[in-house]
């Protein structure tokens, strides 16, 4: 009996999980099954930010929840997909190499003097706030938006379980926490390809456990790639 093909399972919040599970599609075609099942929803919080102050984006959503021009003003970006975001806005974009840790480091060794703000969603890692400012930095931060947590429906734990292979690319320590909680006492094949290790830290519900070469999208379609071969 020929094997089933595996199922791609994309959690992350829309539209990013639409534009992923169009990666997907062109990479792979027929060769996999692709299920958009989200397990967070953003949802904005109005906030204002002092026009004068240059800004911290550690994800692209803080941009779109801000949801205010750039007019030329700095932006220190945690990457490129994030940095594209800004710079539609209007931001004179720094990109950083895809972490906190990277972001943090990127604005130390800036010579920027104004007021900075840390635009984040309600769960945040890396402490960037609370770290440049230990540096000397002046540093304030906003909630911009919640990660709300969305429940697998029926049909998508029915689909995941009856797969015979599956596997979970995840990008963002979160959304890895939400699926450990619904997903640990299922009896799921599958495998995880993390965008990075603390993501693949917080995968409970996997034995299989990879994580991308880089902190990109295509790095998780290269890894992506190789579970689809095994």
């Amino acid at each position: 009996m020929p094997m089933q093909t595996p199922l791609i399972v994309i959690t992350r919040p829309l539209p990013q999980g639409d534009r992923f599970a169009e990666m997907v599609a062109d990479a792979f075609g027929s060769s996999v099954d692709i299920l958009v099942a989200p397990v967070m929803r953003i949802d904005p919080i109005p906030v204002n930010v002092d026009p004068t102050c240059d800004v911290i984006f550690s994800s692209a959503n803080g941009v779109t929840a801000l949801g205010q021009s750039g007019d030329g003003r700095v932006a220190f970006c945690v990457g490129n997909r994030t940095a594209r975001a800004a710079q539609k806005a209007g931001f004179e974009t720094r990109i950083a190499g895809g972490s906190a840790e990277h972001l943090i480091k990127l604005v130390l060794k800036s010579d920027a003097t104004s007021p900075l703000v840390h635009v984040r969603g309600e769960h945040s890692r890396g402490d960037i706030a609370t770290t440049l400012r230990a540096h000397g930095r002046t540093v304030d931060e906003v909630i911009a938006y919640q990660q709300s947590e969305i429940a697998l429906s029926g049909d998508a734990l029915s689909q995941i379980c009856a797969a015979e292979r599956v596997i979970f690319p995840i990008f963002s320590p979160r959304t890895a926490a939400i699926l450990s909680k619904q997903l640990e006492t299922r009896e799921i094949n599958c495998a995880v390809v993390a965008l990075s290790d603390e993501i693949a830290a917080e995968v409970h519900f996997a034995k299989e456990i990879d994580v991308a070469p880089s902190i990109s999208a295509q790095s998780v379609i290269i890894s992506l790639e190789r579970h689809i071969a095994a």
